[in-house]
């Protein structure tokens, strides 16, 4: 299914719709229950996933963000995303996730995808020039800002080199220098309640620093510090705590036992998507895995202790199978598989990729996954691959997206500006004066035409008279007309950036937070 990015401001994206998420997790938690994973008990392995994950989550805030219902008793809802300061569109996931929980009495995860690279800017509007005398149009600066990092880790390597987990969170100074930075730049176009946001995050990153043992960590607690306000009670969630777990281990083995069939499967069902949609591109929506006689790529990456991610090969000599190091995994009896790569994962990390992160989660993580538009996108890739690999159905998912303007001095609606324009052009008698002879003669003539046009027949010679006199009349108002249009089009510019979905969470005032949540 093709999903549309919501393009008003405070427009939402919600499929399913709120109160038709609790049947939809019902039905995938009845479709839970029949799968069957080797000899291992599939649910005994996604209850003993939950039990882990939630006794690895750091505290948040004395406690906040802990959910006091049951593990393994409750529906679980989630939802991911890379540990960003993101726009608010990402923000309203976790929203949806808090209103299911408030609404269904549910447990509700964030996925945090810290193995992802750490986004390398952040994008700061500048100075607002509204003056059309200046250039073609007004304009708004932009600038994008290199994102927090700890001069150790910009010392040695680029800080968009290495897994967001391998990073530390940032020293003290350079922070506060980086947000006196953004402060200085974004004052100069944001109101009073932006800036009010901001000295909030710029609270919450110092207090989240003093626990955060890495960046994804400074980034995770920091947002929900500054969030806060908005009642959130879900728990964040690390990838890398959830790949250390047995489960995760486990389905990896399942891979590891039919590697070329899991890869060709793979490349098939990426042809088939391609093809179906005409996709020309071999590495849209993801490139093929490689398959040689003695080599086949697996989606997932592997890396040492502060090393760059590498693409994890399996390598084939004769009989046996080889994995990182000269690894053995000939082994295809998949418990057995298990402990071989649990006990081989000493020192390494083995995280997945895009798409079997997704499958992971839907499978083992909760009963409902709440998608966005862009991961929902190639989502029926893994709906194929379960079925096709896997032999069984993976439960199906929601999509949640909005889309949230940032505030540049918010006065007249664009909209109003628009409908001025247009009845100055066919109505300009509603803003003329009679200030001279000439033009009290044309507004009279044009109010004795428009009587006229209600009897008479041949309203045809009428119309054309009436176009006359309102030309005249608008010929009055010319350079009103052109210094209106001219703010339009300085608005209209302004709004497009507005819409910007780059623009950070923490420059948005908290009533827009809260007035986005309020949709649900």
């Amino acid at each position: 299914m093709k999903y549309s990015l919501p393009k008003e401001n405070k427009e939402i994206l919600l499929v399913p719709s709120l109160d038709k998420m609790k049947p939809l997790a019902e039905s995938n938690r009845r479709l839970l229950n029949r799968i069957k994973i080797g000899k291992i008990p599939f649910l005994e392995l996604r209850a003993k996933l939950h039990r882990q994950i939630f006794k690895a989550c750091p505290r948040l805030r004395s406690g906040k963000g802990l959910s006091s219902t049951p593990i393994g008793e409750g529906v679980v809802v989630a939802t991911g995303h890379q540990p960003t300061v993101s726009h608010p569109g990402i923000l309203f996931k976790e929203m949806v996730i808090n209103a299911l929980m408030k609404r269904e009495g549910w447990l509700g995860l964030n996925l945090v995808v810290d193995s992802d690279l750490a986004k390398p800017d952040i994008l700061i509007p500048g100075k607002l020039v509204l003056d059309s005398d200046r250039g073609k149009e007004g304009h708004l600066s932009l600038e994008k800002m290199e994102a927090f990092g700890n001069r150790k880790d910009l010392s040695s390597t680029r800080i968009g080199d290495l897994a967001i987990e391998e990073l530390s969170p940032p020293d003290r100074d350079s922070l506060n220098q980086k947000l006196a930075r953004i402060r200085e730049k974004a004052g100069t176009s944001l109101g009073k309640e932006n800036l009010e946001a901001f000295s909030t995050y710029v609270a919450a990153a110092n207090e989240a620093l003093s626990s955060s043992k890495n960046l994804a960590e400074f980034l995770t607690i920091s947002k929900r510090i500054f969030v806060e306000r908005l009642g959130f009670n879900h728990q964040e969630v690390f990838l890398s705590s959830v790949c250390r777990s047995q489960a995760f281990i486990y389905f990896f083995s399942l891979i590891l036992t039919s590697p070329k069939y899991f890869a060709s499967t793979y490349n098939k069902i990426l042809d088939e998507y391609r093809r179906e949609r005409r996709i020309r591109n071999n590495l849209i929506p993801f490139p093929d895995l490689r398959i040689e006689d003695n080599i086949v790529e697996l989606p997932f990456w592997i890396w040492g202790h502060k090393e760059e991610r590498s693409t994890l090969y399996l390598r084939f000599d004769g009989k046996k199978t080889y994995l990182w190091q000269g690894l053995d995994v000939s082994q295809r009896e998949v418990g057995s598989l298990s402990k071989i790569v649990e006990k081989g994962l000493q020192g390494y990390k083995l995280r997945p990729k895009a798409l079997m992160l997704t499958f992971f989660a839907r499978l083992f993580l909760c009963d409902l996954w709440i998608h966005g538009i862009g991961g929902a996108r190639y989502e029926e890739i893994n709906d194929s691959l379960a079925k096709d690999f896997f032999l069984f159905a993976l439960p199906e998912y929601a999509v949640a997206s909005a889309t949230l303007h940032l505030n540049f001095n918010p006065d007249t609606d664009i909209k109003s500006l628009r409908d001025r324009a247009r009845r100055m052009k066919f109505h300009p008698e509603q803003f003329l004066r009679a200030s001279d002879e000439e033009t009290k003669i044309l507004l009279k003539s044009k109010g004795r035409l428009l009587g006229k046009m209600r009897n008479s027949q041949d309203k045809k010679e009428l119309s054309k008279q009436l176009r006359m006199v309102n030309e005249k009349l608008r010929s009055r108002m010319t350079r009103e007309i052109q210094d209106l249009e001219k703010i339009i089009l300085e608005k209209e510019k302004l709004l497009k950036i507005a819409a910007n979905r780059e623009f950070p969470f923490f420059l948005f005032p908290l009533s827009d937070l809260k007035s986005l949540q309020n949709s649900l």
